[in-house]
């Protein structure tokens, strides 16, 4: 006999039941705000013609005005232009005497053939420079050159003063305390160097400053010597008040030169030796 089975009906899944989203979580104030039961409307097109018109019109008036600053730029640079060159060739930017000031020594015709500046415009013309080609005249030490328009070159000067005479060939020169060389322009009482051989002379315009500064020294604790000669292989002599030719050789050691001359001084006055000659070339000095 058959067996028959009952089938069970299928079960369906039970669907979730859909949340209704409230429109307003808070009816209060949907209630207080009437505006909110309504919704927001649709935002309106702007009108893309008047915007295209506008930034067209924006345009133009930037391009305008961007070439009328261009055409003045234009303008502003021909006029600087034009009186750039009329200063250049007109006569009255020109310098032809400068102003020179506190010149003892140098004068003004040869600071001005020493310059050679006849007819040069301002513009082309460098204080600077002229300054340091000025420091290389004899007796100027520093200069200061200043400029103004329209064409007035003004030109102060500093000069040395000399410090002892140097004597060569018969003729006599300033000597600035530097070692630096200048013809006499003034009679002066002054320690003098004799140099027969030009011995000290590095240059034309430059003595051996160590051999000045000795002679200096030597001046300055010696007031009654004012006269030295220098001779190779001799070196730095003098002669003293009591007639003694005294030898004093490289200008190196002139302390221990001065102390020494002092010392022997005194030991040939109180022992009246005759002497003739002092060599204080060497540590040991001699003397006969």
């Amino acid at each position: 006999m058959p067996t028959f089975y009952r089938s069970s009906p299928k079960r369906s899944r039970a669907r979730p039941k859909r949340k209704k989203k409230r429109r307003f979580l808070h009816p209060s104030v949907a209630v207080l705000d009437p505006r909110r039961l309504l919704p927001d409307p649709p935002p309106a097109r702007q009108n893309q013609g008047k915007t295209r018109a506008k930034h067209k019109a924006r345009s133009h008036s930037l391009a305008a005005f961007w070439n009328l600053s261009h055409y003045c730029a234009l303008l502003i640079l021909l006029a600087a232009l034009f009186g750039l060159g009329y200063t250049l060739i007109d006569s009255a930017f020109y310098v032809y005497f400068p102003d020179v000031e506190t010149n003892r020594y140098t004068r003004a015709e040869d600071v001005i053939n020493f310059l050679r500046i006849y007819d040069s415009s301002i513009y082309t013309i460098d204080p600077q420079e002229i300054a340091t080609r000025l420091e290389q005249l004899p007796h100027v030490q520093t200069a200061t050159v200043q400029t103004a328009l329209p064409a007035r070159l003004h030109i102060q000067l500093q000069e040395w003063e000399p410090v002892l005479i140097y004597k060569l060939h018969n003729q006599q020169y300033w000597v600035s305390p530097e070692g630096r060389v200048a013809p006499e322009a003034e009679p002066r009482a002054l320690v003098v160097l004799t140099d027969e051989e030009q011995a000290v002379a590095i240059d034309d315009q430059h003595l051996n400053p160590d051999v000045v500064n000795a002679v200096l020294r030597i001046h300055q604790a010696l007031p009654e010597v004012k006269s030295f000669r220098y001779q190779e292989p001799l070196g730095l002599w003098f002669a003293s008040p009591e007639g003694w030719v005294v030898y004093l050789g490289s200008p190196d050691r002139i302390s221990q030169k001065i102390a020494l001359w002092e010392t022997v001084r005194k030991r040939i006055l109180e022992e009246n030796l005759q002497v003739t000659l002092i060599d204080l070339r060497y540590r040991l000095p001699t003397w006969r």
